[in-house]
């Protein structure tokens, strides 16, 4: 969707505005609606991600459809996800109430780079001859996340409903997490431009200094930062913010290929 604005007010006359995307489905077309409602990043061994499955229309009376979910591996890639609640059955009276799969990320020992797994959710039928269901596109259902290795450290960051916008009227919000467990308390800094200002009620999130500090006991816990645009906020400013880099060697080999 996509909007345009006209006003008296120059201030508002012609401004930019951001387009809404919107997935359409057709209850007379059998399919699958998959919406994914936890982080599209995961660490391993951290809390998984949620996923909602329903039906786009009602299977015939006496007509069994099942979706499985399963992990698309290709080559000598190996399974980087597991599931819980794999197998879905949905019915004749049941299709349109949501079913939740919770999928985790497989705890390894293997240091590895970021992986953006697929997850593919295959149908079919007990009534064969007739049903949509039991031909349908998989691909239009599929979804990504990206694994996490917790055999080195992370902060992963993830913006609330896939983005993190602002304005006069309107807060967002963004989470952090650590990808392991942490042999000492890890203080991320927070930093912007002074456009916005940080808020939070977690006790972990220093006011004072926009800081958020992680120890053993609460890793992966996501806490929950709190954006607003700044009314103090000079654009004129020459005055610059000022990061606190961690205080640790940073060597090459460090890096992991």
């Amino acid at each position: 969707m996509s909007h345009s604005i006209r006003s008296t007010n120059p201030e508002f006359d012609n401004l930019n505005i951001n387009n809404v995307e919107l997935t359409t489905y057709d209850n007379d077309q059998a399919g699958v609606i998959v919406v994914q409602k936890g982080p599209a990043s995961i660490a391993e061994g951290s809390k998984g991600s949620e996923v909602n499955v329903t039906l786009t229309k009602q299977p015939d009376v006496g007509e069994v459809v099942t979706v499985k979910v399963s992990e698309i591996v290709t080559g000598d890639n190996k399974n980087q996800l597991s599931f819980v609640d794999q197998t879905l059955i949905f019915t004749h009276s049941n299709w349109n109430s949501t079913q939740t799969v919770l999928v985790n990320a497989i705890d390894d020992s293997d240091t590895e780079n970021s992986y953006r797994a697929t997850v593919q959710f295959e149908t079919s039928s007990s009534n064969i001859a007739d049903s949509g269901f039991s031909s349908l596109n998989t691909a239009e259902s599929e979804i990504n996340i990206i694994v996490e290795d917790n055999d080195k450290g992370a902060v992963l960051v993830t913006a609330s409903h896939g983005s993190t916008i602002v304005n006069s009227e309107k807060s967002d919000s963004y989470s952090l997490v650590l990808s392991r467990a942490p042999k000492a308390p890890v203080t991320v800094n927070l930093l912007n431009d002074g456009q916005t200002l940080f808020s939070c009620d977690d006790k972990r999130f220093n006011a004072e200094d926009n800081s958020v500090t992680f120890t053993a006991e609460n890793w992966n816990e996501a806490i929950t930062i709190t954006l607003n645009v700044n009314p103090d906020y000079d654009a004129q400013s020459t005055s610059q913010p000022v990061q606190k880099p961690p205080l640790q060697p940073h060597l090459l080999t460090q890096i992991t290929r």
